[in-house]
C-alpha cells in the first residue's frame, strides 16, 4: 500500500499457600462433590484482594522480552506500543495512541501517551523507545532475544522526531511488524533496565510500566506481583482504564495437573493453567469455570520433511498421509467437544485464515489408492514395501506432551499399510533436531496472530531446518511479509495455504488450545493469542 496509514485512535485477606499444603488437599478435595461454596457475583467489579493462581512450570528467564516461553507470571508487568483484539485481529492504541505506516510499510511513526512512567519513577518517552527497539536489535543479533531478532530482522534504526513521538524504520516493507509490536518480546522496559546484562535481566527481571510490580520471587516455586498505584495508561481494549481491580497476584509452580484441581475444588486456588481434557468433567462438576482457549497461529500439526526422508519426497505418499488420519477421531477420542478439528494450517483464529476442509478430509480408501500408484504394496503383516524397503515413517514429539493421541495416528496409519515410529523426545533434543533438519515428521505448533507465523515454511527465514518448500511457496512467504494492505496480504495468504495443502507439506490437526479453569468468584481473565499470557487490569474476584 502507498502513501499513509493511520489508526487512533470490602478487601480479601489470602495466606501463600505451598505446593505441599495444596498436594495434601488434593486427598480431601477428591472424595468432594461439590466445590467450596463462593459469594454471588457482584454486578459491578469489586477493588481488592490477591489472586491465587497455579502456573505448571518456571520460565528459563524472567524477562519476557528476552524469552517468552510460558511466562505467564510476569506477563502484567509489561505495556507494549499497541495491542491487538483477537475477535477481528485489528491493532489498537495501548502506549502509542496513533500511528502511520509510511514508505510502502518501511517506516512506522508513534505518537506516544503522555505521563506514563515506569515502577522506578523514570519518564516513558520517544528516546526511551527508540532505544528499547534498538537495544533489542543488537540482542538478537548477538544470539539473545530470538524471537525479537526474526520480528526486527530488517529494523535499521529508531528516530526521535520530538519526545512524543518516534520512527522505526525498515529496509523492508514489514507488514507483520505492528502486530509484533504487541508481543512481549518488544515491550517496552525502563532506562535503568537497558543497562543490564542479558544475564542479569534473565535472574533479576526487569522495570516495566505495566500495571503489576514484582514483590517477591522464589524461582521455581512462588511469584508474587502488586498492583501498580496511579496506572492509567492500560490497552484500550481493557474495560477498567484504571488502576488493576486486584491488590496482588499469587503465581505458585504446581506442576502436576490434580494438584492444580485439588487446589481449585478446595479453594485453596481461585485460577489455574493447563488444565487436561480428561479432568474438564471434574472440574466442571465441581462447580469451576473452565475457559478453553484457542490460539491464533499454525494450527497442532505434523510437518513433513522430505529432505531428511526420502521416502516422503514422493508427492503421493505425503497425501496419502494426510488422507490416512482421522483428525476428527482424534479430536473425539483424546480432546473435549471445545477443540476445533484444523481446516487449514492457519487457525480460524489467524488473520488470512481460508477454510480448506475439503482439502483435509479423511479418505483412506483414496489414502492407499495414492500409495497403489507409488508401486508400495501391502505385505502378509498388513504394511507397505516398495523395492524390499517397508514404508515407514518416524513421528517425533515433546515427551511431555499425551502420548494417545500418537498411538491413535500410528494406529489409523497401520490401516493404510504405513508403519509409524513414535519418537518422544525431551525439548532440547527436540530443538537440536529442528534446528538442524534431522527429523521426518514433527508435531508442530507455532502461536502467533499474524501471517508471518508462516514463515516457519520458508528456509531462509524459518528456524526449522528440512521443511521442502518450493520457489513458488518461497515468493509468497517473501510478498505476504511485505505486502501492508490487509486485503491484499489475505489474498497472498489464501495462496500459501492452498499451497500448502496442495504439496502436503502438513497434517493440521486440531487447533492449539489450552485451557484454564476458575472458581466462580473470578472475573474478567482476559487470554491472549499465545494462550499463556493473560491480562490482569480487568480481573476481579466477587
Amino acid at each position: 500500500m502507498n502513501g499513509t496509514q493511520s489508526m487512533t485512535t470490602s478487601r480479601l485477606s489470602s495466606t501463600p499457600i505451598r505446593v505441599a499444603i495444596l498436594a495434601s488437599t488434593l486427598a480431601v478435595a477428591a472424595g468432594c462433590s461439590t466445590a467450596t461454596p463462593s459469594a454471588s457475583a457482584d454486578s459491578e467489579p469489586a477493588s481488592g484482594g490477591d489472586l491465587t493462581f497455579a502456573i505448571n512450570t518456571f520460565p528459563p528467564c524472567i524477562d519476557k522480552t528476552l524469552n517468552g516461553q510460558t511466562a505467564t507470571a510476569f506477563h502484567p508487568l509489561y505495556d507494549k506500543l499497541v495491542d491487538q483484539n483477537l475477535d477481528t485481529g485489528e491493532i489498537v492504541p495501548w502506549l502509542a495512541t496513533s500511528w502511520e505506516v509510511q514508505n510502502d510499510g518501511r517506516r512506522f511513526v508513534f505518537t506516544l501517551q503522555d505521563g506514563v512512567t515506569f515502577s522506578n519513577g523514570e519518564r516513558l518517552d520517544a528516546q526511551v523507545v527508540a532505544d528499547n527497539f534498538e537495544s533489542q536489535k543488537r540482542l538478537g543479533d548477538s544470539g539473545f532475544a530470538t524471537t525479537a531478532k526474526s520480528h526486527l530482522a530488517t529494523f535499521i534504526g529508531a528516530e526521535v522526531l520530538d519526545p512524543s513521538t518516534v520512527a522505526l524504520d525498515f529496509s523492508e516493507p514489514s507488514a507483520g511488524f505492528l502486530q509484533a509490536a504487541r508481543s512481549d518480546t518488544l515491550a517496552i522496559i525502563a532506562p535503568e533496565s537497558l543497562k543490564k546484562t542479558p544475564e542479569e535481566r534473565c535472574a533479576q527481571g526487569v522495570i516495566a510500566s505495566g500495571p503489576f510490580v514484582q514483590k517477591e520471587l522464589e524461582t521455581n516455586a512462588k511469584v508474587v506481583l502488586a498492583r501498580r498505584d496511579g496506572y492509567h495508561w492500560g490497552s484500550s481494549l481493557n474495560k477498567n482504564k484504571g488502576e488493576a481491580y486486584l491488590d496482588s497476584i499469587t503465581f505458585l509452580v504446581v506442576p502436576e495437573s490434580s494438584v492444580r484441581i485439588g487446589g481449585l475444588t478446595s479453594g485453596q486456588l481461585d485460577a489455574a493453567i493447563d488444565i487436561p481434557s480428561t479432568d474438564v468433567d471434574r472440574a466442571q462438576s465441581a462447580g469451576l469455570t473452565v475457559i478453553p482457549s484457542i490460539a491464533a497461529g499454525i494450527n497442532d500439526s505434523l510437518l513433513l520433511n522430505p529432505t531428511f526422508a526420502p521416502v516422503l519426497a514422493d508427492l503421493n505418499v505425503r497425501r496419502a498421509l494426510v488422507k490416512g488420519i482421522d483428525t476428527q477421531q482424534i479430536i473425539d477420542t483424546t480432546y473435549t467437544p471445545s477443540d476445533e478439528k484444523a481446516r487449514s494450517i492457519l487457525s480460524v483464529k489467524a488473520p488470512g485464515y481460508t477454510d480448506l476442509s475439503s482439502e483435509y478430509t479423511y479418505d483412506p480408501s483414496g489414502a492407499k489408492s495414492l500409495l497403489d500408484a507409488s508401486g508400495w504394496t501391502v505385505g502378509g503383516d498388513g504394511f507397505r514395501t516398495k523395492d524390499g524397503e517397508k514404508l515407514t515413517v518416524e513421528l517425533a514429539y515433546r515427551n511431555h506432551l499425551p502420548q494417545s493421541q500418537f498411538e491413535l495416528i500410528q494406529s489409523q496409519l497401520r490401516d493404510i499399510g504405513v508403519a509409524v515410529n513414535l519418537q518422544p523426545r525431551s525439548t532440547a533434543e527436540d530443538n537440536a533436531a529442528r534446528t538442524d533438519g534431522t527429523w521426518e515428521s514433527i508435531y508442530f505448533q507455532s502461536l502467533r496472530a499474524d501471517g508471518d507465523v508462516l514463515l516457519v515454511f520458508s528456509p531462509a527465514l524459518g528456524s526449522t531446518k528440512g521443511i521442502a518448500s518450493t520457489p513458488e511457496l518461497n515468493a509468497l512467504l517473501v510478498k505476504q511479509s511485505q505486502t501492508v494492505d490487509i486485503d491484499a496480504r489475505n489474498e497472498v495468504l489464501k495462496e500459501i495455504q492452498e499451497l500448502i495443502a496442495d504439496q502436503a507439506l502438513a497434517i493440521p490437526l486440531h487447533a492449539s488450545s489450552l485451557i484454564y479453569a476458575t472458581t466462580p468468584a473470578v472475573h474478567d481473565l482476559r487470554i491472549q493469542a499465545d494462550l499463556y499470557s493473560v491480562d490482569f487490569v480487568d480481573a476481579w474476584k466477587s
